[in-house]
């Protein structure tokens, strides 16, 4: 299966969302990040479209927080010195901070998500913060393409238990032979049930 390419100008704007957007900023080993995000992220779990994606497959929206890995996977990226454009793929970008951190470390990231609005939050938010060539794609864990990379970053994933064999089978599919893939979460009841 192939992705679905998404691209990002410096001239385009985000459509409206229940709650709205707002912009916070944060700081990570003294490196700024400029953020749009969803105001509200809980008025995206309710839409008419939200509740009949999740009658056909489950699907919420939880893309719009903030998630509490999300600095500490910043902060790991920031830390490490990586040759400049080393391949990555970023699952579940959500808002995109760590995205936007990994392209500041200087890694050629590949930002997806499930929902195509959260990578195109992601790239806006990558443009927003100097990052023009930024790229993304739209992914089904159900459905991994063959494409391999060397490092894959993911954080606050295994929340839900029927996301754990897509999850790994995604890794097993992308990671390639040798890489690395770093996964966080905060430690909740499903992290056993992972590992």
């Amino acid at each position: 299966m192939e992705f679905e390419r998404i691209r990002c100008s410096s001239e385009e704007t985000l459509p409206k969302v229940e709650g709205g957007w707002s912009v916070k900023k944060y700081e990570v080993l003294e490196e700024q990040f400029e953020i749009t995000q969803p105001a509200i992220p809980d008025a995206l779990l309710d839409t008419p479209e939200t509740l009949e994606a999740h009658r056909i497959d489950g699907y919420m929206p939880y893309w719009g927080y903030m998630w509490p890995t999300s600095l500490d996977m910043c902060k790991v990226i920031l830390e490490r010195k990586w040759k400049k454009g080393t391949p990555a793929l970023e699952l579940g970008t959500g808002v995109g901070l760590v995205g936007v951190a990994a392209l500041r470390a200087g890694l050629d990231v590949l930002i997806t998500d499930y929902d195509r609005l959260s990578v195109k939050l992601a790239l806006y938010n990558a443009v927003r913060n100097g990052y023009v060539e930024a790229k993304g794609a739209v992914l089904d864990w159900r459905f991994p393409p063959g494409e391999k990379f060397p490092l894959i970053l993911a954080c606050d994933l295994i929340y839900e238990l029927q996301n754990h064999g897509p999850l790994l089978k995604t890794i097993d599919a992308m990671l390639a032979p040798g890489g690395e893939c770093w996964l966080t979460d905060p430690g909740r009841h499903h992290a056993d049930a992972f590992v």
